[in-house]
């Protein structure tokens, strides 16, 4: 079941990268022919700006799953090397994991507050009346996903430190 889990969560993080990539492709696209259109023709494509910071910010969403899986994230690993030796460095590891958890579910919960209230008034982007809350539904989906593979980071830290600790040979 672990196995299943496991592999699970690493093709949602590929999905989810993914999907990221393809709307920054998208958005780089968009934002090319807009420049075209405006060189060429002196014209531009309606509301096409909103449309791209709305899915730049998706994509950097999308991004989040996959560099808590790869521990490709922002790690203070200067204080763990100076002040802990040895097997003491995977307990560092797993604190640092548990305060990166903590952070992204209060990152989630903030996102999903946000998405409820943009959901609850109709909020919309500036000049294209783009409706925001299914963007921001999308980007909490992505944080969540996040979450789900930082839990498992940790849980791997977590045996890796405390329940199976390295033995110490001398």
């Amino acid at each position: 079941m672990i196995n299943f889990l496991t592999k699970f969560l690493e093709v949602l993080a590929k999905l989810f990268a993914i999907s990221g990539l393809l709307a920054i492709l998208t958005g780089a696209g968009l934002t090319l022919i807009n420049v075209g259109l405006r060189s060429l023709f002196d014209t531009s494509i309606y509301g096409v700006n909103d449309l791209v910071l709305l899915i730049v910010f998706v994509a950097i969403a999308a991004s989040f799953p996959i560099a808590m899986r790869d521990r490709q994230h922002m790690r203070i690993t200067i204080l763990g090397s100076s002040l802990f030796k040895g097997r003491h460095i995977k307990k560092f590891d797993f604190f640092s994991g548990l305060f990166t958890l903590a952070f992204l579910v209060l990152l989630t919960i903030e996102f999903a507050k946000k998405a409820q209230k943009i959901t609850e008034y109709g909020n919309v982007s500036e000049i294209a009346l783009i409706p925001l809350a299914p963007w921001w539904w999308c980007a909490t989906i992505f944080l969540g996903g996040a979450v789900l593979l930082q839990l498992e980071v940790l849980l791997n830290d977590l045996r890796a430190s405390f329940i199976n600790p390295p033995t110490v040979t001398k």
